[in-house]
């Protein structure tokens, strides 16, 4: 089944619900954006699913616990919205917390 989201974005992408939720979703057809805090983990993370799904991965070495950092990432993915389908910003711009 064809999904209308293009990309899904994994926070804690080296994790044991965060690497589960991303082979899930690559496994599904969705080009992923992974968040980690961890890079060499989340480098080898992200070989290892470029390899085994074919699928587009793109990694952001970004500790989400920093405000500062959030709001930088946040404002990346607002200016490119259409990767990342309708989601449930469609319509709102989005919000910093």
């Amino acid at each position: 089944m064809a999904s209308t989201f293009q990309t899904a974005v994994i926070t804690g992408a080296t994790s044991t619900l965060g690497v589960a939720c991303a082979t899930h979703l690559a496994n599904a057809g969705y080009g992923l954006i992974l968040v980690d805090a961890n890079r060499p983990r989340l480098h080898a993370f992200a070989d290892a699913m470029t390899t085994r799904t074919r699928q587009a991965v793109e990694v952001v070495p970004m500790d989400v616990d920093s405000v500062a950092q959030r709001r930088a990432f946040i404002d990346k993915l607002a200016l490119d919205e259409s990767r990342l389908g309708h989601g449930p910003h469609r319509g709102r711009p989005w919000r910093h917390a």
